[in-house]
């Protein structure tokens, strides 16, 4: 092996090679992956998977979703309530898409609305919030291709479901 690709990536999306010289030349991806890295994995995952919904003409630049995943933290405290209405706003998604309906995000406002519910919900169950933050957004059986893929990915998707 070179010491060109021992300094090289491979990208498990796309296969693509990448220089660890391209990661490091955007502050923002690197702070953008920093803030990812820190959460909990299942917020991790569903924050990123809600990122992909947003509105893009190309791509989102690493500075726009690093403005998104900062806006979207900053609204509520608790991550079990923003982990919920992210996999309650995904879901939603899915759904208008499967019925040819789904307009991507271009702001906020969708998600404010859905965490206002899921915030609501929290106040009157917190502890069935905190154990299973999907469980009040859909049935068991209802699950989203995004949060299923999520889900299994992080080996969770037994303890976010409900027992059929």
């Amino acid at each position: 092996m070179t010491a060109k690709q021992e300094r090289d990536l491979t990208c498990p999306h796309c296969n693509r090679r990448i220089h660890l010289s391209q990661l490091q030349a955007s502050e923002a991806l690197i702070n953008y992956l920093q803030l990812l890295l820190n959460l909990d994995r299942p917020l991790s995952s569903a924050l990123q998977t809600y990122i992909d919904l947003w509105r893009v003409k190309d791509e989102l630049t690493n500075e726009k979703k690093l403005r998104i995943a900062e806006e979207v933290l900053a609204l509520h405290p608790d991550h079990g309530v923003l982990l919920a209405a992210l996999h309650a706003t995904i879901d939603g998604a899915y759904t208008k898409q499967q019925a040819g309906t789904f307009r991507p995000y271009k702001d906020l406002s969708y998600f404010k609305a859905i965490l206002n519910d899921t915030a609501a919900k929290y106040i009157q169950q917190p502890q069935r919030m905190m154990m299973q933050p999907t469980a009040l957004q859909r049935p068991a059986a209802v699950t989203s291709k995004a949060v299923a893929t999520v889900l299994s990915l992080e080996g969770l998707r037994g303890k976010y479901r409900d027992d059929e």
